[in-house]
């Protein structure tokens, strides 16, 4: 594949994530405006699911596809000239509810522009996580007798292995979760205050995440933000996700624990937060105010965060909703040489299609090819052929690729002994 088909493939895959990532992230908001109040589990898998589908989508329908639905792409077809072999159509012309992708100059600025903000995305990332391990450098393993057995007696109830490590820092107001290699839960300074309850609580609330794999979630999560951080919807459903997130950690300690404990201790470590505290990085921290504080007490008294979605319905979920974007969804289709290229490919791969018939196939393109130049030479070119002829050179780049890629393995196979 040649440098200005990457380009071309690049570009219509960045469309094809756009549709989809747009539509699919807005279905979930909508979801979880008209859930508002009730079913948590549900709410919290759409958020999360809509994160990331849209990659697996637009990968599927843009690299296997062509950029066009499942539904408009795999027609069973035979290609004219090679008798008896059927590939797929890829894309010939393009259903009209298809966006093509940008061609001419477009295309490369479009994935210029693309590179230059995930890279400014990755970079501010990378600065937010060096804050992080800048303000717990300082930070010590915690020592104390009555928060370690505490914490060993929250984690077995859990269902974890082992504790995960416990730190206290003297510069943090709430208790955050960290790392997924290696767990951590970090304590501020002033944990000691708490009694039994509230502390067991608080270390429940924690270990809650870890038990989740939240702290992977959300890294893989600030890491799309990152790359692409021309797609708004995503900061909003993250913030919504975690909000849920939250609330389902509390459904779990108030388990564990007891509501009103919980209720307490929320409103405890919501006091130590300073006037002027900011988030230092994207971790769990378990403190808020104002209306999500209140949201979040009303919600563990009330004791409706604790239903969970069966495995088996959230796979199924998972599966209907990527079928169906692969399906039907819209997508920025690629142009016609970079799919002939990638037809080209899949039929060289394919066990079906002759060697000695596809080279026959090779040789009458390029034939008629070099008659069809011979007669625009001696003609004047319109607009309509002006684009059709990068059309035709990229098919001929694709197809005198493959002939001297099925050539070299001809000569191989002479090669072997009998």
């Amino acid at each position: 594949m040649t440098g200005s088909m990457a380009v071309d493939v690049a570009a219509a895959w960045l469309g094809t994530f756009a549709l989809h990532s747009a539509c699919v992230l807005a279905a979930a908001l909508l979801l979880d405006r008209a859930l508002h109040g009730r079913a948590f589990g549900w709410r919290e898998f759409a958020l999360r699911l809509s994160l990331w589908v849209a990659l697996a989508s637009s990968s599927l329908q843009c690299f296997l596809l062509g950029g066009a639905p499942v539904a408009a792409t795999w027609v069973s077809a035979t290609t004219p000239g090679v008798a008896g072999v059927a590939v797929p159509a890829v894309a010939a012309a393009a259903p009209p509810s298809i966006a093509a992708a940008p061609a001419g100059p477009a295309g490369p600025w479009l994935v210029l522009g693309a590179v230059a903000a995930a890279l400014l995305g990755v970079g501010r990332l990378l600065g937010c996580r060096a804050r992080l391990r800048s303000w717990l450098a300082s930070r010590q393993p915690e020592r104390d007798p009555r928060v370690l057995s505490i914490a060993a007696s929250a984690a077995a109830a859990l269902g974890l292995a082992r504790p995960p490590r416990l730190s206290r820092s003297a510069r943090l107001d709430s208790p955050i979760a960290i790392g997924w290699r290696r767990p951590e839960v970090v304590l501020p300074a002033r944990v000691h205050e708490l009694g039994d309850d509230g502390l067991r609580a608080l270390l429940a609330h924690e270990l809650a995440h870890l038990r989740r794999a939240d702290p992977l979630w959300l890294d893989g999560i600030r890491l799309l933000e990152a790359l692409f951080p021309w797609q708004l919807l995503l900061p909003l459903a993250r913030r919504r996700w975690q909000r849920l997130v939250e609330v389902r950690c509390d459904a779990l300690a108030a388990r564990h624990t007891s509501p009103a404990a919980l209720a307490g201790c929320l409103l405890d470590v919501a006091g130590w937060l300073a006037a002027d505290a900011r988030p230092v990085a994207p971790v769990w921290a378990m403190a808020v105010r104002g209306s999500a504080l209140r949201d979040r007490v009303e919600t563990v008294l009330r004791a409706t965060a604790a239903a969970t979605p069966s495995p088996v319905r959230t796979t199924t979920a998972a599966a209907a909703v990527l079928a169906g974007l692969a399906i039907a969804a819209p997508g920025s289709a690629m142009p016609q040489g970079a799919a002939t290229a990638a037809a080209a490919v899949a039929a060289a791969r394919s066990p079906a299609a002759p060697p000695d018939a596809v080279l026959a196939e090779w040789s009458a393109l390029a034939a008629d090819a070099r008659r069809l130049q011979a007669r625009l030479a001696r003609r004047p070119v319109g607009p309509e052929l002006e684009r059709l002829l990068p059309v035709l050179v990229h098919r001929l780049a694709a197809a005198e690729q493959l002939a001297a890629r099925l050539e070299r393995r001809l000569q191989d196979l002479d090669r072997r002994p009998r």
